[in-house]
């Protein structure tokens, strides 16, 4: 059967990550809901663990594991092991969490994985649609730049039929989009259709791509106190995906 502990630090291992990152990433930006049968427990694999306290039968839907891309307590706290009773499946953007036989008092577990494979997939296609988008003639989005007490706001202007990638921001933000109807891709979550107005957060370590359906203006609100554009370039977002590593 193999031993669930040994095998969550051999995917640390093979992933490059420290129990340290898992634990903060556990801890970004969330959003706790309320799920019937799941209560979270100490767990005997790492830290806590969620437990199902009534039966699911296979192919059932436990509770959603990300709402806008922000995981909920099915995200945070589902273990990971080699033969998993549950999995991520995407549903309109997100993810829900399916049982994958049936389940009754354990702890709920789904492959790490399976999981990490899916975030390098959509990584990996939003690489592939900027190169595709940097072979084409470039054209200047204009911007505008709006600075509050603790908040910094981008805005940006799309003609119909423009496409942009972003680059990765380092902490949580909020997205707005308030005119238009776009089609939005994230590193975290699939693509979908979005029509204004339409509100949405973005975690921590997340790249963007979005086309222009019609005429669009899109906002993104960011925490800082800085003024200074480039100095706020510098300090919330990066080229390169944080990873695990110390």
């Amino acid at each position: 059967m193999g031993d669930p502990v040994k095998d969550y630090y051999q995917f640390l291992d093979d992933m490059n990550m420290s129990e340290e990152f898992v634990r903060m990433a556990s801890e970004t930006p969330h959003k706790d809901i309320e799920a019937d049968g799941v209560e979270v427990k100490p767990s005997n694999i790492e830290g806590a663990g969620l437990f199902a306290v009534k039966e699911f039968k296979q192919g059932q839907k436990i509770m959603q594991a990300t709402i806008e891309g922000m995981r909920t307590q099915a995200g945070r706290f589902s273990n990971h092991h080699h033969e998993p009773n549950a999995e991520a499946v995407l549903n309109n953007g997100d993810y829900d969490l399916i049982a994958k036989r049936d389940i009754f008092n354990e702890e709920i577990t789904t492959s790490y994985r399976h999981t990490n494979d899916l975030i390098v997939s959509a990584r990996e296609e939003i690489k592939n649609a900027e190169q595709a988008l940097l072979s084409l003639p470039q054209i200047d989005i204009p911007i505008k730049h709006y600075f509050g007490d603790g908040v910094y706001g981008r805005e940006m202007f799309l003609n119909a039929g423009e496409a942009f990638t972003g680059a990765i921001h380092l902490t949580n933000h909020i997205n707005v989009l308030a005119q238009g109807t776009m089609l939005i891709r994230t590193s975290t979550s699939e693509a979908q259709e979005i029509t204004a107005p339409h509100v949405f957060e973005s975690p921590p370590n997340t790249k963007k791509m979005g086309y222009a359906v019609t005429d669009c203006v899109f906002i993104n609100f960011i925490g800082t106190n800085l003024k200074d554009v480039e100095e706020i370039e510098r300090t919330v977002v990066t080229s390169e995906y944080l990873e695990g590593s110390e």
